[in-house]
């Protein structure tokens, strides 16, 4: 259970929950599975919502939303290859989606997939151009990035003068 949540909160979570649960056992059709997995990972049940997500997805392999879901538990629980997979196949498919993206682009960040992450940041900023934090972290990145392309052409200079050094050489030998 996470540290923000009283027992009340918790009581009145578990039951939402079991109401959630007997409604989907009522109705297979239903599309309860989203508020039972969100419940169970606002009380961190983390295995029962990850179990809530994949029972959807597999009635619903084209319920986006739920996705999106399973990939922010799979990031809170450091699964992040995970994450990523549910992640992508959201974005694909909800393509103005913000929190699909911003996920996303955390969990690029988190395994150093800068560009990536810029991507994201920019499909955020392309249908939300008003967040001014997800502007502010897009341009730390692209700074980032300049930097390091800046530094790889200067190592590539630098081999090339190399290079030309001894080509230099070997012509002036034969």
């Amino acid at each position: 259970m996470g540290s923000s949540i009283t027992p009340q909160i918790e009581e009145s979570v578990l039951q939402d929950i079991q109401e959630y649960r007997r409604r989907c056992e009522e109705d297979t059709e239903t599309y309860l599975f989203f508020p039972l997995a969100e419940a169970f990972r606002q009380i961190g049940r983390h295995d029962e919502a990850i179990s809530a997500c994949k029972e959807a997805i597999g009635k619903y392999p084209e319920y986006w939303e739920m996705r999106v879901t399973l990939g922010r538990i799979y990031k809170e629980h450091e699964q992040l290859d995970e994450a990523k997979d549910q992640l992508e196949l959201a974005v694909a498919n909800l393509p103005n989606n913000l929190l699909a993206h911003k996920l996303l682009g955390e969990v690029y960040l988190s395994q150093n997939q800068d560009i990536e992450a810029i991507k994201c940041y920019r499909n955020i900023l392309l249908y939300y151009p008003e967040c001014s934090q997800i502007a502010a972290t897009l341009a730390q990145l692209e700074e980032k990035e300049l930097l390091y392309q800046q530094n790889m052409l200067k190592e590539l200079e630098s081999w090339k003068e190399g290079i030309y050094m001894v080509l230099d050489k070997n012509k002036d030998s034969v």
